[in-house]
């Protein structure tokens, strides 16, 4: 993105990133997660610097002199069954100004951190993060090199990356992060350090613009009206499958052939959208915004006559078979079982299993194993 800076965090700059962190993660979904009603994500930020972060993997990225970024590793290791570790790299959190979201800051600051680690010799990372989003930087599911989590178990949203080439090759085992990122261990602390910071009152002009249920309908029927076939992913897509609004959403996640993304820019380019700058855009997945704020990311794919994908996104077949409805409008999305199968979230905790719950009790599936811990309370 043009006129961003990366540079390594200093001294100077620590109020603000904290201030910058607090409040891109200060979403209702997050808050209600922490259950000490505010995020958490500053205060990992602010004890990683003494403890496990590692300063040389400390970035900000600035923009006309003003922080709107920022990414942070941390030091992590692989316990394998015989007592031996594997150490690799953990990330996060990783924090964008929320209006400046979607525009291709925090893919820079992804990229350029993997690169700098590669330079100081790090061997892999491994973390937690939304795979529809991480596979872009070349992240796989921690399956495939037959690491789990440090309860044994394994799920879509853990990703890992090899940084040297056959790294993880022998690295089955346990992944061990720093305590911080548990939020059962840190919540009162937490909570005290957050008192020091404005209130998300007073951040109101860094809030997020909000797609509402109306704004999606009205976006969905212009497209159906238009003969395009269209997939609601993302949160709508959970929400629609619902059949009720859980939280906000900032955008409307949408898939379709790509066949048809000449005729979707057409009718949205008249309408006064614009493509979002993003370092990430490609031509299978970009963003479409307006002068309300109002975003649509779109995602498109092509299959052959065998339903496999040639094409674009990584979508199946068998992503696409869902009902679902978004203020009483029918919609088509990804179905029950795939969406409880990926939306386990990168942070499993409370507010997670009420989510994959939901979907479970109101479409008889059985809640993921990962969630155990949860039921037996």
């Amino acid at each position: 993105m043009k006129n961003v800076i990366i540079r390594l965090e200093n001294p100077k700059d620590y109020r603000a990133v904290e201030e910058l962190t607090r409040a891109a993660f200060s979403n209702p979904e997050r808050i209600e997660r922490s259950k000490i009603g505010c995020p958490m994500e500053h205060h990992m930020v602010h004890c990683l610097r003494e403890k496990d972060g590692i300063m040389d993997l400390n970035f900000v990225a600035e923009m006309d002199g003003t922080i709107v970024g920022h990414i942070i590793y941390s030091h992590a290791h692989i316990l394998q069954a015989d007592g031996t570790k594997v150490n690799v790299l953990d990330f996060g959190p990783i924090s964008v100004l929320p209006k400046l979201q979607k525009m291709g800051i925090g893919s820079a600051l992804i990229n350029h951190s993997i690169q700098e680690a590669k330079k100081l010799n790090y061997g892999a990372i491994l973390f937690f993060g939304h795979p529809e989003y991480y596979t872009r930087f070349g992240f796989v599911q921690a399956k495939c090199f037959n690491i789990t989590d440090c309860d044994g178990e394994n799920y879509p949203s853990f990703m890992a990356m090899e940084l040297k080439e056959g790294y993880l090759k022998n690295g089955a085992g346990k992944f061990i992060e720093a305590d911080i990122y548990n939020d059962d261990l840190n919540r009162e602390q937490a909570k005290e350090f957050d008192l020091t910071f404005r209130t998300e009152k007073e951040n109101c002009n860094m809030e997020k613009p909000e797609m509402t249920a109306a704004d999606a309908v009205e976006i969905i029927k212009l497209i159906e009206q238009n003969g395009i076939e269209v997939y609601i992913d993302g949160g709508w897509g959970v929400d629609a499958l619902l059949g009720r609004q859980t939280r906000k959403h900032d955008d409307l996640d949408i898939a379709l052939p790509h066949k048809f993304v000449p005729k979707l820019r057409e009718i949205f380019e008249v309408r006064g959208y614009k493509d979002v700058p993003r370092d990430d855009t490609r031509e299978c997945n970009f963003v479409l915004g307006d002068d309300n704020g109002r975003l649509i990311d779109v995602h498109s794919y092509t299959f052959d006559e065998n339903g496999n994908n040639i094409f674009g996104v990584a979508y199946e077949p068998r992503h696409l078979t869902g009902t679902g409805a978004i203020n009483g409008h029918p919609v088509k999305c990804i179905p029950p079982e795939v969406a409880v199968e990926f939306h386990t979230g990168y942070e499993v905790d409370e507010n997670d299993y009420l989510d994959v719950k939901a979907l479970c009790e109101q479409f008889g599936i059985s809640v993921p194993s990962i969630y155990e811990k949860f039921e037996r309370k």
